[in-house]
């Protein structure tokens, strides 16, 4: 039976970020996954460097996964960039990326079969492997793997890596978003604000 789930990845750019790291970033959930996305949501976060437009444009020219540019006329930070790039989602599932991070080739493909697993949980994520930026190993980090653990564990750490988390659009449309009150641990505050509405 064709799987006709359907994927959107969801990434903010701003000025000072890397263009070599963006590169790489897209290069690993546009070209690299074995199971491909339906779309990439790039939120440019008011005016970028020359390179990051150079790499963005790219991969709008790659046609193997449709991108959706964003265009933030100033800077207006990660949380109401992310709340502006959810409005474009039209898909079952989003994914986080941040600009600077690579996915492992079948990230996609292991979450989405995990939902189709498990139609109760709503939010999900993985573990970390660190690299420099010369691509030497650092470490892994790893995160609690349920919902009773990371409800035990969230008022002393963030219990979800955010750069690895894939999320049910219906959790979006039932009202939630970031909440923009905060520039910083946005994610944080989201996974606080999914579990007191019965999220898992």
């Amino acid at each position: 039976m064709m799987n006709t789930t359907t994927l959107s990845v969801l990434i903010s750019v701003y000025k000072s970020e890397k263009p070599d790291y963006l590169d790489s970033s897209l290069e690993s959930v546009i070209k690299n996954q074995t199971l491909k996305p339906n779309n990439v949501i790039i939120v440019e976060d008011g005016p970028l460097a020359t390179g990051l437009y150079d790499v963005i444009s790219k991969w709008c020219n790659n046609p193997d996964v449709p991108i959706t540019i964003i265009k933030n006329d100033v800077n207006m930070g990660l949380t109401k960039s992310l709340n502006r790039g959810l409005e474009y989602v039209n898909t079952d599932f989003v994914a986080r990326m941040d600009s600077d991070d690579i996915a492992r080739p079948n990230r996609f493909e292991l979450q989405v079969k995990f939902f189709n697993e498990n139609p109760n949980i709503d939010i999900l994520g993985g573990a970390i492997h660190e690299i420099d930026e010369n691509g030497n190993d650092l470490c892994d980090r790893y995160y609690p793997l349920d919902h009773e653990s990371v409800c035990k564990s969230i008022c002393k750490a963030n219990p979800i890596a955010h750069p690895t988390v894939m999320i049910r659009k219906r959790v979006f449309d039932s009202g939630l978003k970031y909440n923009e009150r905060f520039r910083t641990n946005q994610d944080l505050a989201l996974w606080f604000d999914c579990i007191l509405a019965g999220y898992k």
